[in-house]
């Protein structure tokens, strides 16, 4: 046996010298030539999983943000602390955000990218109390002088909306025609109670600043 190489499980050679010589007890236990006990790997395999490492730190929690959500005609007030609450007026369906400017907390409708559809409608009577549902108003009453009313505003949060008055068959130049706009709770027009349309066909643009209207 000494002169012979000898091989382990795993048939790789090793040195013949005689400590190399494997002896076995038949009990599964094998011995060098010196006697030292050898423990003789079953093959290649893959070891099993490593123990978890610990645990990280938790990241920073985020910004909370904001909660508050209305879908209704009259202009919410909320707490000013709520910046970034959204309002939806329900007659428009305009979006605005409501913001701290430097100055003033308010309502503010954000950038649109795409083109603004206008809502229309028209006006058959004598007499007319417009709302900032529509933005435009056709005017097609034709037995006399028809009288527009323009929805009061408040100030801050309506500056910037609009409303287009319109004669849309003509004739307000005749005597007993024209359409006279007067504004709501003394809010005034380029500094008058009222303006009166009188051009055939004519149109005007209003539009509420600083708590008052504005033709452009």
């Amino acid at each position: 046996m000494p002169n012979n190489p000898a091989y382990n499980l795993t048939d790789q050679k090793i040195s013949f010298t005689y400590q190399n010589i494997l002896q076995t007890d038949g009990f599964g236990n094998y011995y060098n030539g010196l006697g030292d006990q050898v423990f003789i790997g079953g093959g290649t395999g893959s070891g099993g999983p490593g123990p978890t490492g610990a645990t990280g730190p938790a990241g920073a929690t985020g910004p909370a943000g904001a909660g508050e959500f209305y879908y209704q005609s009259t202009v919410p007030s909320p707490d000013p602390s709520s910046i970034g609450a959204r309002w939806m007026d329900s007659d428009t369906g305009i979006e605005y955000v409501w913001v701290y400017d430097g100055l003033n907390y308010l309502w503010m409708q954000p950038a649109q990218i795409v083109s603004t559809r206008y809502v229309t409608t028209y006006i058959g009577t004598s007499t007319y109390s417009a709302s900032f549902t529509y933005n435009y108003y056709g005017v097609i009453y034709a037995s006399g002088i028809c009288s527009v009313t323009l929805p009061l505003a408040s100030s801050p949060s309506d500056d910037g909306k609009n409303i287009t008055i319109t004669d849309e068959v003509g004739g307000i130049s005749a005597y007993n025609r024209g359409i006279i706009v007067t504004g709501s709770g003394g809010q005034l027009i380029n500094g008058n109670s009222s303006i009166s349309m009188k051009l055939n066909r004519m149109s005007l643009t209003f539009i509420f600043r600083n708590n008052t209207w504005k033709i452009i």
